[in-house]
């Protein structure tokens, strides 16, 4: 009988080799299920096959990083139940998880589906990365050419230096650090402001009352790491937001967000501040995988998607057993002093500045070298 495909022209040994050969059990993943006669070869081999996968997780999820990417994967499988569930209820939930003691993971035995998913996250960090580090270190910049008694300034006027130096080891892993704890602490968003609360930023970490668990030690570190992703993921809004405000009230040769071929501008155009604040914070809640996704999609399916997210908010508002806590009293403060605030030590937070190594802060020179060591000392745990 002739081969159904070309694969059962190979051996099962080549197979073995070349599905060892895969740098994602993702991508592993996906053949496996394409093809039945691989699939057949992997049933036969999966210890040989999934092994060099187990051993490489380490490398590429280091330290403690490992343990937080299994905690964003068991939280991501509860997420589906939230749609229908009041905020009470979220936070009965996931408030257990995120204030009790970490599960250190063992890869020894993991399943191919559970390595799929653990590569799956780490490719997330990894394109985080790229978008994330570029997006610092023009804000890192900010940092050292803004006077503190003048109003921002205009982003031409900003210097701009490459990178001219890769990210290091362990630039990555603070990088890699900051993303898995937004995934996993963005669901306190649904019933807690507390990670958005401005902290003061020259006082101890015992100062605070901090209720999470967080699996790496240093707590407030862990706070500011949430923050500054935070604030990466409202800028990143807010400027699509201002996108779409352009598209929709620019010149008449720019694409219309129409209706049967009527102007329409979308409700959050010209939403009070108070508003829109709180919705940009609502979406940033939902993570760095909506804003990937949504950077991919034409400026019509942007507009249209959007406003499918404000209309979904607004109904949250609406009952308050599910409005999402982040339409909280004290919200509004607490984002304009996260996002806004134009102080040294606070921005040199919040830019990300503060997982730079020495080598890159040395490129920029000035105070920000005064300002890491003193900040740094005054957050030892």
């Amino acid at each position: 009988m002739a081969p159904s495909n070309q694969f059962e022209k190979l051996s099962p040994e080549l197979i073995t080799m070349i599905l060892t050969a895969f740098e994602s059990a993702v991508d592993l993943q996906s053949v496996i299920q394409a093809h039945p006669y691989i699939l057949s070869v992997f049933l036969q081999n999966q210890q040989r096959i999934l092994l060099p996968f187990r051993q490489a997780l380490n490398n590429l999820l280091p330290g403690q990083n490992l343990t937080q990417a299994a905690l964003v994967c068991r939280i991501r499988h509860m997420e589906g139940r939230f749609q229908c569930q009041d905020r009470a209820e979220v936070e009965q939930v996931i408030k257990p998880v995120l204030t009790s003691s970490p599960r250190p993971l063992s890869v020894s035995k993991l399943s191919l589906g559970a390595l799929s998913e653990l590569y799956g996250v780490l490719r997330e960090a990894d394109d985080f990365a790229v978008s994330y580090s570029k997006k610092a270190w023009k804000m890192t910049q900010k940092i050292v050419v803004r006077d503190p008694e003048e109003e921002e300034l205009p982003e031409e006027e900003v210097p701009s230096l490459p990178m001219r130096l890769p990210l290091s080891e362990a630039e990555s892993q603070e990088i890699q650090k900051a993303y898995l704890l937004f995934d996993t602490y963005r669901y306190s968003l649904f019933f807690s402001t507390n990670l958005v609360q401005d902290y003061g930023y020259e006082d101890s970490v015992h100062s605070f009352h901090i209720p999470w668990k967080f699996i790496y030690n240093e707590k407030l570190l862990c706070v500011r790491a949430f923050q500054a992703v935070f604030v990466f993921l409202f800028k990143e809004y807010e400027e699509i937001l201002n996108q779409i405000h352009y598209r929709n009230t620019g010149p008449p040769s720019l694409p219309r967000f129409a209706n049967n071929d009527d102007w329409q501008i979308p409700p959050f155009i010209d939403s009070p501040q108070r508003d829109r604040l709180q919705f940009i914070a609502y979406i940033c809640s939902q993570g760095y995988r909506q804003l990937h996704s949504f950077r991919e999609r034409s400026s019509i399916s942007q507009d249209e998607h959007m406003l499918s997210l404000y209309w979904k908010y607004q109904a949250l508002k609406k009952d308050r057993r599910s409005c999402p806590m982040v339409v909280g009293a004290d919200l509004e403060y607490s984002l304009k002093t996260i996002c806004c605030d134009t102080g040294r030590g606070h921005e040199f937070w919040t830019s990300g500045a503060y997982m730079w190594d020495m080598e890159r802060l040395e490129q920029i020179g000035g105070e920000l070298i005064w300002i890491a060591n003193d900040l740094r000392g005054d957050f030892d745990d």
